[in-house]
């Protein structure tokens, strides 16, 4: 996880290369702690089943019901899973849940592999929304919220920093986080 807030310090940037935030590990709960928790979380992402996006927040709350840290987002490790790819999904979602935001991050998109999927979410959790790159392949280069979902091109690289329309977004969703 350190290196995961290295990256973020890193590239969570605006489209000057400014650094937007000094991202900070607050606490870390290996595999094996987080199994012995009383909660469903563990079996809602750890199953050959799509998660439900309608459930995880609720079951996130249960399990953590008090976040320990003023503006702190939880991100939580898992291997993601579809019925189209199985376990070779690399789907990564951001949840704002009510101020209270968490990142589930594919196992396969850490340490900036697979279009920066850290970063990329991070984002969602400050409020941005995709935006489309048309005709843009998996090598060039885009910005950070850049989605292949707009099916007219690729997410690209999602290397390109953050614009001042989206750093007026992230930082106003961040001053409403409690």
């Amino acid at each position: 996880m350190r290196k995961e807030i290295k990256i973020l310090n890193k590239y969570y940037v605006d489209d000057k290369n400014n650094k937007i935030f000094k991202f900070k590990l607050h606490r870390y709960i290996p595999y094996e702690e987080f199994s012995k928790l009383h909660c469903d979380l563990k079996q809602q992402i750890n199953q050959p089943y799509p998660i439900s996006t309608e459930t995880i927040p609720a079951s996130v709350n249960t399990c953590f019901p008090k976040r320990t840290a003023s503006k702190e987002v939880i991100v939580f490790i898992y291997d993601a899973y579809s019925t189209k790819w199985k376990f070779e999904d690399v789907t990564s979602r951001a949840f704002r849940n009510n101020g209270k935001p968490f990142i589930l991050l594919d196992w396969n998109r850490l340490n900036y592999n697979i279009q920066a999927g850290s970063v990329h979410e991070m984002g969602h959790v400050f409020g941005l929304k995709h935006v489309c790159a048309p005709k843009a392949t998996k090598r060039t280069p885009t910005n950070i919220m850049t989605s292949a979902e707009c099916k007219l091109g690729s997410g690209g690289l999602r290397n390109l920093g953050f614009t001042p329309v989206q750093l007026q977004t992230i930082l106003s969703t961040y001053n409403q986080y409690p």
